[in-house]
């Protein structure tokens, strides 16, 4: 007879025997990820399904020492974070799902950290409203993974205009590593007649950020408050294509210099992009800008429009066709509905994604890109494909580069993970890293921290984590 963890019964009194699994099979399935870096089995999957529950298998977790790992879709392009083979806790947050507040008057609706970006989509869209969310993954990750996972939060599907997703996150819901909750920003535990989270900025110093892009090495989030916005009535979307990428590139800087800039949504990709997804023929065409607008009347969207076209034109774009046009509409604005045309599989990647400064993105991309084709004997043998992308934020560049391969080949795994490796390593070398901030790719990041941020982490992780049980050898603290 199979023997079960050695918190088993104990997990069962709190979840109830159906929310635990310690099966192999189980405990197999949940070590699955996106990347091909090596697997751990861990001990024990637990799904609670409120916040009291996921801090009471914490509590549970810290008198017994053992370790607790996080899981939302697990769809980190570097890797998840692993912990201690066959003894782990594995929370899986999937039941942390409902929207439990759409306030319109306010302007915020208030939802589980296991819920995907596509069903906040569909609960608020009846309403007229949208909060942004990211483009892909867009049926399987979870909105707590993202925000804990990624820099700045994550990138909204709309974030030439909007900005990472710290600038619309108003609050969170957060257990501890020791079992405690509390609210972040100026949420109820800054005021004891406060019963909600509207805003960050008044009561308390704002700790928000300590749980964005932490990785959960702090704290857990278990519900996320964020403000939303009414869905413009005009959606338009066009491609401009180019024959070089500077030329490009320079066409997207000077828009993106406009106050306020013209376009909603804006990616700037090789013709691969559109290949890759399959929803409109590429064209004969290399790089192109794919672009939209949402407007309140059609005044306001001809003269938007008007303007990109000016820009583009002015830097010798062509007119990427009706196909490409549409492909443009593609999840690229807060409403996200052409999304749903999309695959909605998931499939293996690595990405290497970086925020980086304006004056240097594109010797940045341009590197990234001689690592990826470098051996173009191996890469032709695993069937290697990689499409890039450069996006202006605020005051810098959102780089990317994303790369595929035939799963099917049992070498291509670790042959793509020492590329990757490479490519992470010249990131950390321009100053910047890639902007998972899970798994492996933390332990990457945190070689470069100077000694002084070293000691500083580590002393946090020490206080808020005396036991060190929450996502051990995170930012290798």
């Amino acid at each position: 007879m199979a023997q079960h963890h050695a918190l088993y019964e104990e997990l069962c009194g709190i979840l109830g025997k159906e929310q635990v699994r310690d099966s192999i099979m189980s405990r197999t399935t949940y070590s699955q990820e996106m990347s091909p870096h090596e697997p751990v089995i861990s001990g024990v999957i637990v799904r609670p399904g409120t916040t009291e529950e996921v801090a009471e298998v914490v509590k549970l977790a810290n008198r017994m020492n053992c370790p607790v790992i996080l899981r939302g879709g697990a769809q980190s392009a570097n890797g998840v974070t692993k912990g201690i083979p066959n003894k782990n806790i594995v929370i899986d947050t999937g039941r942390l799902c409902e929207v439990s507040t759409i306030d319109t008057v306010n302007q915020r609706a208030v939802f589980g950290a296991g819920i995907r970006p596509s069903m906040l989509d569909d609960a608020l869209r009846p309403y007229g409203y949208f909060a942004h969310t990211v483009m892909g993954p867009y049926y399987t990750d979870s909105m707590g993974g993202l925000i804990s996972g990624v820099s700045g939060g994550g990138y909204p599907k709309d974030m030439g205009s909007s900005g990472l997703l710290w600038h619309h996150i108003l609050g969170l819901k957060v257990v501890l590593p020791t079992g405690d909750i509390i609210t972040t920003g100026a949420g109820p535990d800054t005021n004891v007649n406060r019963d909600e989270i509207y805003h960050r900025c008044q009561s308390a110093p704002d700790i928000t950020g300590l749980f964005m892009s932490g990785g959960g090495a702090f704290g857990i989030i278990t519900e996320i408050t964020m403000r939303i916005y009414k869905i413009p009535p005009i959606l338009r979307s066009v491609c401009y294509t180019f024959d070089s990428y500077d030329d490009l590139y320079q066409a997207e800087l000077e828009m993106s210099e406009t106050t306020p800039v013209p376009y909603t949504g804006l990616f700037a990709t090789n013709a691969g992009t559109i290949r890759a997804i399959k929803v409109a023929p590429p064209g004969d065409f290399e790089f192109c800008l794919l672009i939209s607008v949402e407007a309140y009347d059609d005044e306001e969207a001809d003269y938007r429009m008007n303007k990109i076209e000016r820009i583009c034109k002015k830097h010798g774009a062509g007119d990427g066709g009706q196909a490409a046009n549409y492909f443009a509409s593609i999840g690229f604005t807060g409403r996200a509905l052409a999304v749903k045309a999309t695959d909605k599989q998931s499939f293996p990647f690595l990405s290497w994604e970086s925020l980086y400064q304006r004056s240097d993105a594109l010797k940045v991309m341009y590197g990234l890109n001689d690592i990826a084709l470098e051996n173009p004997e191996m890469n032709t043998k695993y069937k290697f494909n990689h499409v890039f992308y450069t996006i202006p934020i605020d005051n810098f560049i959102l780089i990317g580069l994303t790369m595929h391969w035939d799963t099917t080949i049992e070498e291509a795994g670790p042959y793509m993970i020492e590329k990757w490796k490479k490519g992470a390593k010249f990131l950390n070398d321009m100053g910047t890293s890639t902007a998972y901030t899970q798994g492996y790719n933390s332990k990457v990041i945190a070689q470069k921290w100077s000694p002084a941020q070293y000691m500083f982490m580590k002393n946090m992780k020490k206080m808020l984590d005396p036991n060190n049980i929450l996502v051990p050898g995170l930012w290798n603290l």
